[in-house]
């Protein structure tokens, strides 16, 4: 679960830092971005909210498995699902990763 976490949030600050223009840009958005990525702990702190909105962040399909594992005892076979939705998600966002690194590299070769 961890590694998958790492993956995905790795992939996010790589496109995020490639397309900020300085510091500044890059923390403001992280700061902004921030409330995206915790979204979803915001229904295990109030479990009668709509599970279906949690679903809409990507983030959901890791923090819930580590939910699961850490408080309601799961293992893999209750929690594969979730995993291989977050594997997805990184795996869809592996060439954004490469189209922002060609574009960065591009604008610094510029510069």
């Amino acid at each position: 679960i961890v590694a998958v976490a790492t993956l995905m949030v790795i992939q996010v600050g790589l496109i995020v830092g490639s397309l900020a223009r300085d510091g500044n840009a890059l923390l403001s958005v992280v700061k902004a971005g921030n409330i995206f990525l915790m979204a979803p702990t915001l229904f295990f702190i109030w479990p009668d909210l709509p599970d279906w909105v949690a679903r809409i962040f990507p983030t959901y399909y890791f923090l819930h498995p580590l939910y699961q594992v850490a408080f309601a005892g799961a293992g893999l076979p209750d929690i594969w699902r979730e995993l291989a939705v977050a594997l997805l998600v990184s795996v869809l966002l592996a060439p954004l990763v490469l189209l922002a690194g060609r574009r960065m590299a591009i604008r610094l070769a510029g510069a």
